[in-house]
């Protein structure tokens, strides 16, 4: 018998050094741990690129199918009020259908105030909202998705002179029966944020993004200016941030939510102003 066959009649015989995790926890945590390394790939990518927008995968903006939107048969309250209490300025005098998102509520290129923005041609969510999840806040458990009505996004695109890398603004809608699941989708988001892991971990096995809400209450009936700065280690293994920063608005105007997303703080608020004057 050779050494390495000895060696390996050795081994057979010993027990693990600890338990074995369920097959459940082994799944969720290579989610985990999957979505982090793609932010963390994504950051040290920009960060040699010298500059640019943060990627989409900071905040689970990726591609994906169509969202299914919910219909009638799901026995969900009907939309309370018209276009004046549910969203839609751009709809007035017109019928707004009970389900669904018009493509009018979406923010458009002057939105943006200048031409040079062009529409991207890419799929923008992953999964049933803007936001990843983490261990301890599982998507699946989070309720009032199964209430919404009406799911959208859109994102625009334009060319800057400092990086190869577009600069970006997206828009997420999302449409409820009521101002109060609306509500509730805020409070989910609010809750993500105080959850999710927020802080470098030396432990981690890929660095973590750090949110924080820098204000509220500035645009709609209630609103959430977020800045997410991504971590990564560097070549002496140090977590340190990227120095590129990501802006997420959320606001609601009565049942619909919208979401902003962009690398500027001041472009983020001003399309989030415009975006609920289009709502109301």
């Amino acid at each position: 018998m050779s050494d390495l066959d000895s060696l390996f009649e050795e081994l057979r015989g010993q027990r693990p050094p600890g338990p074995f995790a369920s097959p459940e926890a082994v799944r969720r945590r290579g989610r985990i741990r999957s979505r982090r390394q793609t932010a963390a790939a994504a950051v040290a990518v920009l960060a040699l690129a010298g500059g640019g927008a943060v990627a989409m995968a900071q905040v689970g903006l990726t591609p994906s199918p169509s969202p299914q939107v919910m219909g009638p048969s799901q026995n969900l309250p009907a939309p309370t009020g018209g276009p004046k209490s549910e969203g839609g300025a751009a709809l007035a005098g017109q019928s707004v259908p009970p389900f669904g998102v018009p493509r009018e509520w979406l923010i458009t290129p002057e939105d943006l105030g200048s031409d040079d923005w062009r529409g991207a041609d890419h799929e923008i969510l992953e999964g049933p909202w803007v936001w990843a999840e983490c261990e301890h806040f599982p998507l699946s458990e989070v309720e009032v998705f199964s209430r919404r009505i009406g799911l959208e996004a859109i994102s625009y695109i334009r060319d800057t002179a400092t990086t190869a890398i577009p600069e970006r603004v997206t828009q997420v809608l999302e449409r409820y029966p009521t101002p109060e699941l609306a509500a509730e989708n805020l409070s989910e988001v609010q809750r993500y944020l105080n959850t999710c892991p927020v802080g470098p971990d030396p432990g981690d096995e890929a660095a973590p993004t750090f949110y924080e809400v820098v204000a509220s209450g500035f645009v709609g009936d209630e609103s959430l200016l977020v800045r997410v700065t991504p971590y990564y280690y560097d070549e002496e293994n140090r977590i340190v941030p990227s120095g590129h920063y990501q802006y997420v608005v959320i606001s609601r105007v009565g049942a619909v939510v919208s979401t902003i997303v962009g690398d500027d703080a001041e472009v983020v608020q001003e399309v989030a102003a415009r975006a609920a004057e289009r709502l109301r």
